[in-house]
């Protein structure tokens, strides 16, 4: 079955290939997350049941961000924006530090070296004040997804212009428990385990058994 870019995500079923999420224009490896959010979450259903631009490309692309220099940090750059901005907090949890204006990309710096949490961490960066998402609920988020281990980003809907729309059922565990509670105009990190998130499959920009960093702006429940 083809893709068709402006198509809207459909449930994930056996023999079927899950649609892009991606709008027309963006990269190969940026879909191949976005799959992979339904992807990993149909594989988790039926194991439980028995198992840097955005121009198209052909092959996998390298994160989004530049590769991560050696030190006690690394940090995803927000693009600056013109207009009198509110800085939002600082949250620290588990040697991952976001900061940052409110409603702009925020600035994830990783501490390497940090023990690698066994469960799934979430922290608020900072509440919002509109409805509440519901377990399974659909909403539209913007994100950024770094590497624990180092930093590396591995893809933001903040680069690709567009917040994303979906369901909390056509992806990943580690959001699936994560995301719910929060609400419209919220920030939230999330620290994931591999059997939360994409386990030993290999993804582009996410080796087999990574352990993943969000942080998630809830715009609205659907």
């Amino acid at each position: 079955m083809a893709e068709r870019d402006h198509e809207r995500p459909r449930r994930y079923h056996r023999g079927m290939t899950p649609r892009s999420w991606a709008a027309t224009g963006h990269s190969t490896r940026r879909k191949a997350t976005l799959l992979a959010l339904v992807t990993a979450a149909a594989a988790v259903t039926l194991a439980g049941c028995g198992g840097s631009s955005a121009s198209s490309s052909s092959s996998a692309a390298s994160p989004a961000a530049s590769s991560p220099a050696a030190g006690t940090g690394v940090a995803t750059t927000a693009p600056s924006a013109s207009g009198p901005v509110e800085q939002g907090p600082t949250v620290t949890a588990n040697g991952v530090t976001v900061s940052g204006p409110k409603g702009q990309a925020p600035i994830i710096t990783v501490t390497k070296g940090e023990p690698v949490p066994t469960a799934e961490v979430k922290k608020d960066v900072y509440l919002g004040d509109g409805k509440v998402m519901k377990p399974g609920g659909s909403g539209t988020f913007q994100y950024s997804g770094v590497l624990f281990s180092d930093g590396s980003a591995f893809d933001s809907s903040w680069q690709r212009g567009e917040p994303i729309s979906f369901s909390l059922n056509q992806v990943i565990p580690g959001w699936q428990q994560g995301i719910p509670g929060m609400k419209e105009g919220g920030r939230r990190l999330l620290i994931v385990p591999p059997a939360l998130a994409y386990g030993s499959s290999n993804i582009p920009g996410i080796p087999p058994n990574s352990t993943l960093v969000f942080v998630v702006d809830l715009v609205k429940v659907l």
